[in-house]
């Protein structure tokens, strides 16, 4: 083992590792999906909890590997969270992006920034 790295630390720091990337799954998952089901909040927020404990308790045990990855699982936790609140809020994602229809029913220019053509000869 290097200097200053402990079995202990090196085996913590691995299932933080490796539990960082499931969650760093989850909440890319969620971002695509934009919608959650079957996950209650209540134990997300206690791990993201103890996941900010750990972060500030590894120091204290010289544990820098364990440290490290507990930085990147309480991230993806973070963001997991981050997204759940704002999907629940907003339903699919949220507002859409303007269609090219709705966009040309707004159009007033002349000729068209957006496709390049006179607006009345695309309007009928």
């Amino acid at each position: 083992m290097p200097a200053g790295l402990t079995w202990p630390d090196a085996v913590n720091g691995a299932f933080e590792f490796w539990g960082g990337i499931a969650i760093w799954r989850n909440a890319t998952q969620l971002y695509r999906d934009k919608t959650f089901k079957g996950v209650r909040l209540d134990s997300t927020v206690f791990f993201t909890a103890w996941g900010f404990w750990n972060v500030w308790y590894y120091p204290h045990l010289d544990q820098t590997l364990s440290f490290l990855a507990g930085l990147f699982i309480v991230s993806g936790n973070v963001a997991w969270l981050s997204l759940m609140f704002y999907y629940r809020r907003h339903p699919g994602g949220g507002p859409r992006t303007a269609t090219a229809a709705s966009m040309l029913d707004r159009c007033t220019w002349p000729d068209c920034r957006i496709c390049k053509t006179p607006c009345d000869s695309i309007k009928g």
